[in-house]
């Protein structure tokens, strides 16, 4: 909280709201107070801007105070909106009040739970077959979370191509706006504050490049995550899967080919994980990914190896999950390539 209260203030006040502000803006030590500091700068885009604006208006302690309270309020409500929605299982109730990405989001005073809300409401209109309004809130959150574009393109790959005028012309005009209020320079100074992140040290940045990067090799991670995006673009283009198996791809894609994929992020599955029964793999890949990096954390100075094979507790299921949640159209694609024979054609002889 003290990070956006920073950049809330500085832009504000005329000043570049992506640079470190002491000791407002949060460094962390990496994997314990001995460690290298992580100098966390806000990294949301500028659509976010005029939020931590006016939060920046308010004294940091009752701002804290005030946004764990309305997380805390949003998740409990979320849970009992999907109880009602689905009457899951135990399990996934457990899981999504207890697992690490809550836990995380609520102490870190972190987005997510505001987040996972406009999520739910998409979930709730692309069920009802409201493509429109969907598409208004699938642009709200592109522009706050770009890496979550994905959703829309690829149900409008899928063949709900209502949705996408209305989440593009939101995603945009949410993303100007901070120009007109803060001056061309602030997406420039957004991008190199990017350029500069380190957070892909953390087995917690669970995308394919965080995973590279912990191995010293980024650009190849970056590579390999564009040509997963295209197949999997591919894959729903042609394979058509259903609403509940395109939303399940499109989330992990955003994720796993994200620059950055926090684990946190996991918790925008949270609707799909309510909607249907858990399978054994979607069982095992949720029950790893609720695991608390504290447990998984290598010690300061650890090699680059210690830190990707811990990654690998995360990074595994949800390669996992992708799969899970692509079979479908893979099955449909491997059914339309194999050759149809005319048995009635066929001679007795």
């Amino acid at each position: 909280m003290g990070t956006f209260w920073a950049s809330g203030w500085a832009v504000r006040h005329g000043e570049n709201p992506y640079v470190e502000y002491p000791p407002l803006t949060w460094k962390p030590g990496a994997f314990g107070k001995d460690g290298a500091p992580v100098l966390d700068l806000n990294l949301n885009p500028p659509s976010m801007l005029p939020v931590f604006s006016l939060l920046s208006r308010i004294p940091l302690r009752t701002a804290t105070n005030a946004w764990t309270v309305t997380s805390t309020v949003l998740f409990i409500g979320i849970a009992a909106v999907l109880i009602r929605r689905y009457r899951p299982e135990r399990k996934p109730v457990w899981w999504f009040l207890t697992c690490s990405a809550t836990i995380m989001t609520l102490g870190l005073q972190q987005i997510y739970a505001a987040l996972l809300a406009i999520i739910l409401a998409a979930w709730f209109l692309l069920e009802s077959d409201h493509d429109i309004a969907a598409g208004i809130l699938l642009g709200v959150l592109t522009a706050i979370k770009p890496n979550l574009g994905v959703w829309p393109l690829f149900l409008a790959l899928s063949g709900r191509l209502k949705l996408i005028l209305p989440a593009g012309a939101t995603a945009a005009v949410l993303s100007i706006i901070p120009v007109f209020l803060y001056g061309t320079a602030v997406y420039p100074e957004w991008w190199r504050a990017t350029g500069i992140d380190s957070h892909s040290i953390f087995p917690a940045d669970i995308s394919i490049a965080g995973t590279f990067t912990r191995l010293g090799t980024r650009p190849v991670g970056l590579a390999i995550a564009l040509v997963l995006l295209i197949l999997l673009a591919l894959l729903v283009r042609a394979g058509k899967p259903p609403l509940y198996e395109t939303t399940g791809i499109a989330l992990c894609t955003s994720i796993l080919c994200s620059p950055l994929g926090w684990l946190e992020y996991i918790l925008f599955l949270a609707p799909i994980l309510f909607a249907k029964r858990w399978t054994l793999p979607i069982a095992i890949s949720a029950w790893l990914l609720w695991i608390n990096p504290a447990f998984i954390d290598p010690q300061p100075y650890a090699s680059h190896w210690s830190a990707f094979f811990r990654g690998l507790i995360y990074f595994v299921p949800m390669c996992i999950l992708l799969f899970e949640y692509s079979r479908p159209a893979l099955r449909a694609l491997m059914a339309r390539w194999q050759p149809n024979y005319d048995l009635s054609a066929v001679s007795d002889g």
